[in-house]
């Protein structure tokens, strides 16, 4: 599934000199792979990339600033799942494993001198954890028109460190332990594809990403303050069984 991601959430800051936002717009893309082991149960191996930017242009009295950031993220879920019909035209399934998360936020400013734009303070955190990880999915059939309604949504705890380094007005950096979750959702519609002996589908919806506790807002702080940040926007899929 690919998808295309906007964000918001905490500042970066370190104020007085700099307040601004985290990476914008970007895309992921997320597969999966499922295995029936002894049905109702399976077992499932999802992993998802994303990669988001932004840059914006401001002042602070004479100078003028302009800021670049980005943030690449990722994550691994491997779970076991048991799947059931609560009606003939319901399918649902329930899992719980394992997840493991990274992510990594980068911002630099550069302020312009003699018409150019100097890089020369950055900023970046570094957060990675482990934990467990929950979720549900479900669709619904609409008659005998191939299409359904589908959605799921999971969660998580994460458990490992956030480090931190950068250069604004000290050069400063540190590390210590985090403890982060996550809570994502998606909704949409799927049409099976009336390919002969195919079981196909493609779909499209909405997601929603939140996560808490993954970034630090102001530089100094050694993982000390906690910032949040929301991914969302569309999703396209395509999912073939055998």
């Amino acid at each position: 599934m690919g998808s295309f991601l906007t964000t918001t959430g905490d500042h970066f800051s370190d104020a007085p000199y700099f307040n601004v936002p985290a990476a914008g717009e970007g895309g992921g893309v997320q597969a999966y792979v499922s295995y029936d082991i002894a049905p109702p149960w399976d077992l499932r191996l999802t992993g998802s990339g994303n990669w988001l930017s932004d840059a914006q242009y401001y002042s602070y009295g004479a100078p003028h600033v302009r800021s670049k950031s980005h943030a690449d993220y990722y994550f691994v879920d491997f779970d076991a799942g048991y799947s059931f019909k609560p009606s003939p035209s319901t399918d649902v399934r329930l899992a719980g494993g394992v997840e493991y998360a990274n992510f990594s936020t980068k911002f630099t400013a550069g302020v312009m001198s003699g018409g150019l734009y100097h890089y020369d303070y950055g900023l970046h955190n570094g957060f990675w954890g482990v934990g467990p990880h929950i979720g549900a999915e479900g669709s619904l059939a609409l008659g005998r028109s191939g299409f359904s309604l589908v959605g799921w949504v999971d969660g998580s705890a994460l458990f490992g460190d956030l480090s931190q380094s950068g250069n604004f007005a000290v050069e400063s950096s540190g590390a210590g332990g985090r403890t982060a979750f996550s809570a994502r959702a998606y909704a949409g519609v799927s049409y099976a594809l009336p390919i002969p002996n195919v079981d196909a589908s493609i779909q499209g919806g909405l997601q929603v990403q939140q996560w808490w506790n993954v970034n630090d807002t102001a530089l100094g702080n050694k993982g000390t303050s906690h910032a949040s940040e929301t991914f969302w926007g569309p999703m396209l899929g395509f999912e073939l069984r055998y």
